[in-house]
């Protein structure tokens, strides 16, 4: 199989050093982002088993617990991420439920189909070379099974003019993928793009607007399902 590590050596530095400087948290307490909440409230209506790709330190797929999901995987690049996600499950006797995995794609293929009955890509899809994020959109196709539910959330699409004001430093490597001087990669993903990418199994049963903080950009959230193959 490709080496998927290389090219992205950069982008797990930059994650260690944000990660070794980040606090641990209590998955107690509300994300502060109620679209965040109801859409993980969406998620764990059926007691799902949850694959969150990109998990970070596991605010997101811990916080899914408060919310029915009765266990869950977290995949991410970065040691520290990975470390420190352990850890705070552990503090929360939440460690027998969730396990926490340092990698990328490849770990992906140890799982069998339908394995999943949800899955969580958050700002992650778009830090893709874009042959790996559509290796992971099939991925995630085969790993989810018949009428699973799919959380993803991406950055805005922007226009030439956007790129330029909030990615000023940002090099063009081709169209609408850009390598930021942090190392990290911006796919400029338009939501017809996404469309596209996951058709026909996985629709888009809604698509919603949410806030990521002061003077940071709004981001798309997608509450996707795939098709009941029973139909």
């Amino acid at each position: 199989m490709e080496d998927y590590t290389n090219p992205y050596k950069k982008t797990a530095a930059f994650w260690d050093q944000a990660f070794y400087r980040v606090p641990e948290f209590d998955p107690e307490k509300p994300l502060g982002v109620l679209e965040l909440e109801k859409a993980l409230q969406w998620l764990g209506e059926e007691n799902p088993r949850v694959l969150d790709f990109g998990c970070g330190h596991g605010k997101v797929l811990l916080r899914s617990n408060n919310h029915g999901v009765r266990e869950g995987v977290g995949v991410d690049i970065s040691k520290e991420a990975v470390a420190k996600g352990k850890n705070i499950a552990e503090s929360f006797d939440l460690n027998n439920r969730f396990e926490f995995i340092q990698g990328g794609i490849p770990e992906l293929k140890k799982f069998k189909d339908g394995y999943f009955q949800g899955i969580i890509i958050f700002n992650v899809l778009d830090n893709l070379l874009p042959d790996h994020g559509e290796l992971l959109i099939e991925e995630t196709k085969r790993l989810l099974s018949s009428g699973g539910k799919f959380l993803l959330k991406l950055n805005p699409f922007m226009s030439p003019q956007e790129i330029s004001e909030n990615l000023p430093n940002s090099v063009p490597l081709e169209n609408n993928l850009f390598l930021e001087q942090s190392g990290l990669y911006f796919w400029n993903i338009s939501s017809e793009k996404l469309k596209d990418l996951i058709a026909p199994e996985l629709q888009i049963e809604a698509e919603k607007e949410i806030e990521q903080g002061e003077n940071a950009p709004k981001n798309r959230l997608y509450l996707i399902k795939k098709m009941d193959e029973r139909i």
